[in-house]
């Protein structure tokens, strides 16, 4: 019970706020860690989908293997049994070592469709054929996938294959945009602010009544992401005698 408790309020940390849609991602993460389930986790760029999959991994049961991320915009037909899979001269796949983990596919939507028919093979069948050999070699990986993308209308333009679309989505979390939850902005500001002090060995500055006028006005189309840059330049700024959250906005 003590080290569930340390990981849940690893989790609280990992996935900071107190807005409801942050409350009930926190809920649906802790209720799906413990599964098998594929999941798809749908969100804006920014928002942390990686920081959701790495959450349902380190709270799973299966928390000490491996976790395997592939970019699969970066995925190649020609090169991706090879290194997914490994040799017959006994290089082992990427796959075969994270067998027992978790395969993490993130914007699986721009992955090639090619590789989408490998992928699907490799979930359905749950083994992999090494590049020259003739006998396959047993995989067993949790599959969790993100996007950023519309995943039905990646179907209907036929860029995402729709048998594979029913294997990676048997669960869905959708992330809310930063622009949804704004009660967090001064939250996570803070928390920002804090990390990037320490980083730079300085004193964190306080938010001011600006700075929050500011966080609350814009819209944040980096999500996240680019609060944590805005808070790093705040901090920078401080380093220099001046700035302030305003300033660091207005320069985007």
């Amino acid at each position: 019970l003590k080290a569930r408790l340390l990981r849940l309020s690893g989790l609280d940390r990992v996935l900071l706020g107190r807005s409801e849609p942050i409350e009930a991602l926190r809920r649906d993460i802790l209720d799906l860690a413990d599964t098998d389930v594929s999941v798809l986790i749908l969100g804006e760029t920014g928002t942390g989908k990686e920081l959701v999959a790495r959450a349902l991994h380190d709270l799973g049961r299966n928390a000490d293997a491996p976790f395997l991320a592939l970019n699969c915009a970066a995925l190649h037909p020609d090169t991706f049994e090879a290194e997914m899979f490994g040799t017959a001269e006994g290089a082992n796949g990427r796959l075969v070592a994270a067998s027992g983990g978790t395969l993490f596919l993130d914007e699986i939507c721009s992955c090639p469709l090619q590789v989408q028919a490998k992928l699907l093979r490799v979930i359905e069948d749950k083994e992999v054929l090494p590049t020259g050999a003739a006998k396959p070699v047993p995989v067993n990986v949790r599959v969790i996938s993100a996007t950023n993308e519309d995943v039905e209308a990646a179907v209907a333009e036929k860029r995402f294959r729709k048998d594979l679309l029913f294997r990676v989505n048997t669960l869905v979390l959708s992330i809310p945009p930063l622009r949804h939850r704004r009660d967090d902005l001064a939250l996570l500001s803070t928390r920002f602010l804090e990390e990037f002090a320490q980083v730079y060995e300085v004193a964190a500055p306080e938010i001011t009544q600006d700075d929050l006028a500011a966080l609350m006005a814009h819209d944040w189309p980096g999500n996240v992401r680019e609060l944590r840059s805005v808070a790093e330049r705040r901090v920078l700024a401080v380093r220099r005698g001046g700035g302030s959250l305003a300033a660091a906005i207005d320069t985007d």
